[in-house]
Protein backbone atom coordinates (compact mmCIF):
# COMPACT_ATOMS: atom_id res chain seq x y z
CA UNK A 1 0.00 0.00 0.00
CA UNK A 2 3.02 2.31 0.33
CA UNK A 3 3.07 2.41 -3.47
CA UNK A 4 -0.37 4.02 -3.45
CA UNK A 5 0.80 6.72 -1.03
CA UNK A 6 3.59 7.59 -3.45
CA UNK A 7 1.26 7.67 -6.45
CA UNK A 8 -1.90 9.25 -5.01
CA UNK A 9 -2.81 11.75 -2.33
CA UNK A 10 -6.01 12.58 -0.46
CA UNK A 11 -7.27 16.05 0.39
CA UNK A 12 -10.52 17.74 1.35
CA UNK A 13 -12.60 19.19 -1.46
CA UNK A 14 -15.41 21.73 -1.30
CA UNK A 15 -19.05 20.70 -1.45
CA UNK A 16 -19.41 22.44 -4.82
CA UNK A 17 -16.52 20.47 -6.33
CA UNK A 18 -17.90 17.25 -4.84
CA UNK A 19 -21.35 17.94 -6.29
CA UNK A 20 -19.87 18.54 -9.73
CA UNK A 21 -17.86 15.32 -9.56
CA UNK A 22 -20.89 13.29 -8.43
CA UNK A 23 -23.04 14.74 -11.21
CA UNK A 24 -20.43 13.81 -13.80
CA UNK A 25 -19.35 10.39 -12.55
CA UNK A 26 -21.72 8.87 -9.94
CA UNK A 27 -24.94 7.11 -10.96
CA UNK A 28 -26.92 9.02 -8.28
CA UNK A 29 -26.13 12.38 -9.97
CA UNK A 30 -26.68 14.31 -6.74
CA UNK A 31 -25.82 14.71 -3.04
CA UNK A 32 -27.68 15.47 0.16
CA UNK A 33 -27.53 19.03 1.56
CA UNK A 34 -25.77 17.95 4.76
CA UNK A 35 -22.79 16.38 2.93
CA UNK A 36 -19.60 16.86 5.00
CA UNK A 37 -16.75 16.19 4.95
CA UNK A 38 -15.81 15.49 1.32
CA UNK A 39 -12.44 13.93 0.47
CA UNK A 40 -10.88 13.76 -2.97
CA UNK A 41 -8.42 11.24 -4.35
CA UNK A 42 -5.82 12.93 -6.55
CA UNK A 43 -3.25 11.72 -9.02
CA UNK A 44 -0.91 14.61 -9.76
CA UNK A 45 -3.41 17.49 -9.91
CA UNK A 46 -6.32 15.45 -11.25
CA UNK A 47 -9.32 14.54 -9.09
CA UNK A 48 -9.91 10.85 -9.78
CA UNK A 49 -12.00 9.76 -6.79
CA UNK A 50 -14.39 11.04 -4.15
CA UNK A 51 -15.55 10.01 -0.69
CA UNK A 52 -18.42 11.94 0.90
CA UNK A 53 -19.90 11.54 4.37
CA UNK A 54 -23.30 12.94 5.38
CA UNK A 55 -26.12 12.64 7.87
CA UNK A 56 -28.58 10.04 6.50
CA UNK A 57 -31.92 11.15 5.12
CA UNK A 58 -33.60 8.88 7.67
CA UNK A 59 -32.99 9.67 11.32
CA UNK A 60 -34.05 6.11 12.14
CA UNK A 61 -30.89 4.77 10.45
CA UNK A 62 -28.73 6.58 12.99
CA UNK A 63 -30.80 5.62 16.01
CA UNK A 64 -30.77 1.94 15.06
CA UNK A 65 -26.99 1.59 15.42
CA UNK A 66 -26.36 2.40 19.10
CA UNK A 67 -29.85 3.38 20.25
CA UNK A 68 -31.79 6.68 20.18
CA UNK A 69 -29.58 8.33 22.81
CA UNK A 70 -26.44 7.97 20.66
CA UNK A 71 -27.71 8.92 17.20
CA UNK A 72 -25.19 11.78 16.91
CA UNK A 73 -22.29 9.29 16.90
CA UNK A 74 -23.43 7.87 13.55
CA UNK A 75 -23.00 9.20 10.01
CA UNK A 76 -23.28 7.73 6.51
CA UNK A 77 -20.87 7.02 3.69
CA UNK A 78 -23.01 9.02 1.29
CA UNK A 79 -21.09 8.92 -2.00
CA UNK A 80 -18.03 6.92 -3.01
CA UNK A 81 -16.49 6.69 -6.46
CA UNK A 82 -13.13 6.12 -8.13
CA UNK A 83 -12.42 6.39 -11.84
CA UNK A 84 -11.49 3.22 -13.69
CA UNK A 85 -7.96 4.49 -14.35
CA UNK A 86 -6.74 3.15 -10.98
CA UNK A 87 -5.39 -0.31 -10.23
CA UNK A 88 -7.06 -2.87 -7.95
CA UNK A 89 -7.12 -2.30 -4.17
CA UNK A 90 -6.95 1.50 -4.51
CA UNK A 91 -10.64 1.73 -3.57
CA UNK A 92 -10.21 -0.05 -0.22
CA UNK A 93 -6.99 1.92 0.48
CA UNK A 94 -8.75 5.22 -0.26
CA UNK A 95 -11.79 4.39 1.88
CA UNK A 96 -9.66 3.22 4.82
CA UNK A 97 -7.70 6.50 4.72
CA UNK A 98 -10.92 8.54 4.56
CA UNK A 99 -12.37 6.75 7.59
CA UNK A 100 -9.22 7.67 9.54
CA UNK A 101 -9.48 11.28 8.40
CA UNK A 102 -13.12 11.32 9.48
CA UNK A 103 -12.03 10.40 13.02
CA UNK A 104 -9.95 13.58 13.09
CA UNK A 105 -12.43 15.91 11.41
CA UNK A 106 -15.49 14.60 13.29
CA UNK A 107 -14.18 12.96 16.49
CA UNK A 108 -17.70 12.47 17.85
CA UNK A 109 -18.44 9.86 15.15
CA UNK A 110 -18.08 6.20 16.17
CA UNK A 111 -19.95 4.46 13.35
CA UNK A 112 -20.39 4.92 9.61
CA UNK A 113 -23.28 3.20 7.87
CA UNK A 114 -23.24 2.44 4.16
CA UNK A 115 -25.62 0.95 1.63
CA UNK A 116 -24.71 -1.16 -1.38
CA UNK A 117 -27.13 -1.28 -4.30
CA UNK A 118 -27.43 -4.68 -6.06
CA UNK A 119 -29.16 -2.92 -8.97
CA UNK A 120 -25.84 -1.23 -9.69
CA UNK A 121 -24.01 -4.54 -9.38
CA UNK A 122 -22.73 -3.75 -5.90
CA UNK A 123 -22.59 -6.23 -3.02
CA UNK A 124 -20.20 -4.31 -0.77
CA UNK A 125 -16.99 -6.14 -1.66
CA UNK A 126 -14.88 -3.12 -0.64
CA UNK A 127 -16.68 -2.91 2.70
CA UNK A 128 -16.10 -6.60 3.31
CA UNK A 129 -12.39 -6.14 2.56
CA UNK A 130 -12.27 -3.54 5.36
CA UNK A 131 -14.13 -5.82 7.82
CA UNK A 132 -17.32 -3.79 7.95
CA UNK A 133 -20.21 -5.39 9.82
CA UNK A 134 -23.03 -6.59 7.57
CA UNK A 135 -26.50 -6.18 9.02
CA UNK A 136 -28.86 -7.40 6.35
CA UNK A 137 -30.92 -5.62 3.74
CA UNK A 138 -33.26 -2.66 3.65
CA UNK A 139 -36.92 -2.88 2.70
CA UNK A 140 -38.14 -2.16 -0.82
CA UNK A 141 -38.87 1.54 -1.09
CA UNK A 142 -40.51 3.91 -3.55
CA UNK A 143 -38.17 6.44 -5.13
CA UNK A 144 -38.66 8.95 -7.92
CA UNK A 145 -36.53 9.66 -10.96
CA UNK A 146 -36.28 13.36 -11.80
CA UNK A 147 -35.73 13.56 -15.59
CA UNK A 148 -34.75 17.25 -15.45
CA UNK A 149 -31.81 16.76 -13.11
CA UNK A 150 -31.16 13.09 -13.83
CA UNK A 151 -31.30 12.44 -10.06
CA UNK A 152 -33.05 9.73 -8.10
CA UNK A 153 -35.20 11.35 -5.40
CA UNK A 154 -35.84 9.66 -2.05
CA UNK A 155 -39.48 9.42 -0.96
CA UNK A 156 -38.66 11.44 2.16
CA UNK A 157 -37.63 14.48 0.11
CA UNK A 158 -39.96 17.33 0.95
CA UNK A 159 -40.62 16.20 4.50
CA UNK A 160 -39.86 18.13 7.67
CA UNK A 161 -36.13 18.28 8.40
CA UNK A 162 -34.48 17.68 11.76
CA UNK A 163 -31.75 20.01 13.03
CA UNK A 164 -29.05 17.70 11.65
CA UNK A 165 -30.45 17.80 8.11
CA UNK A 166 -32.14 14.39 8.19
CA UNK A 167 -35.85 14.02 7.52
CA UNK A 168 -38.42 13.46 10.23
CA UNK A 169 -39.47 9.83 10.61
CA UNK A 170 -42.83 8.86 9.20
CA UNK A 171 -43.06 11.20 6.21
CA UNK A 172 -43.01 9.68 2.74
CA UNK A 173 -43.88 11.39 -0.53
CA UNK A 174 -46.98 9.82 -2.04
CA UNK A 175 -46.80 8.36 -5.54
CA UNK A 176 -49.18 10.91 -7.02
CA UNK A 177 -47.32 13.80 -5.36
CA UNK A 178 -44.15 12.73 -7.14
CA UNK A 179 -45.97 12.38 -10.46
CA UNK A 180 -47.36 15.89 -10.00
CA UNK A 181 -43.77 17.15 -9.74
CA UNK A 182 -42.96 15.52 -13.06
CA UNK A 183 -41.01 12.69 -11.42
CA UNK A 184 -41.21 9.05 -12.46
CA UNK A 185 -42.05 6.57 -9.65
CA UNK A 186 -39.51 3.76 -9.31
CA UNK A 187 -39.67 0.94 -6.78
CA UNK A 188 -36.13 0.21 -5.60
CA UNK A 189 -35.12 -3.25 -4.52
CA UNK A 190 -33.54 -3.81 -1.06
CA UNK A 191 -29.96 -2.63 -0.55
CA UNK A 192 -27.22 -4.31 1.46
CA UNK A 193 -26.41 -2.56 4.75
CA UNK A 194 -22.99 -2.25 6.37
CA UNK A 195 -21.53 -0.39 9.33
CA UNK A 196 -17.93 0.58 10.10
CA UNK A 197 -16.89 1.12 13.72
CA UNK A 198 -14.21 3.81 13.78
CA UNK A 199 -11.79 5.36 16.27
CA UNK A 200 -8.84 3.90 18.16
CA UNK A 201 -8.79 0.29 19.37
CA UNK A 202 -10.40 1.12 22.70
CA UNK A 203 -13.13 3.22 21.12
CA UNK A 204 -13.93 0.50 18.59
CA UNK A 205 -14.08 -2.12 21.34
CA UNK A 206 -16.51 -0.01 23.38
CA UNK A 207 -18.61 0.78 20.28
CA UNK A 208 -18.91 -2.92 19.49
CA UNK A 209 -20.38 -3.62 22.95
CA UNK A 210 -22.93 -0.83 22.42
CA UNK A 211 -24.02 -1.98 18.97
CA UNK A 212 -27.75 -2.68 18.71
CA UNK A 213 -27.65 -4.24 15.25
CA UNK A 214 -27.73 -7.95 14.42
CA UNK A 215 -24.87 -9.02 12.16
CA UNK A 216 -25.17 -11.56 9.33
CA UNK A 217 -22.71 -13.40 7.05
CA UNK A 218 -21.48 -11.39 4.09
CA UNK A 219 -23.55 -11.72 0.88
CA UNK A 220 -21.72 -13.66 -1.82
Amino acid sequence: MALFANKYYIDKVSTSIAKQYVFQHHYAKGMIVSAFPCYGLFQAESLIGLCVFANPISQFCRRAVFGPESWSAVTELHRFHIKDCTESNVESWFLAKCLKKLCIDKPEIRAVISFSDPKQGHKGVIYQALSAIYYGRTARRLHFFDPLSGQLRHSRVGGKRNADGSYEKGYCLKKQDGIDKGWIPEMREPKHRYVFLIGNKTQKKIAKTQLKLTSFPYPK
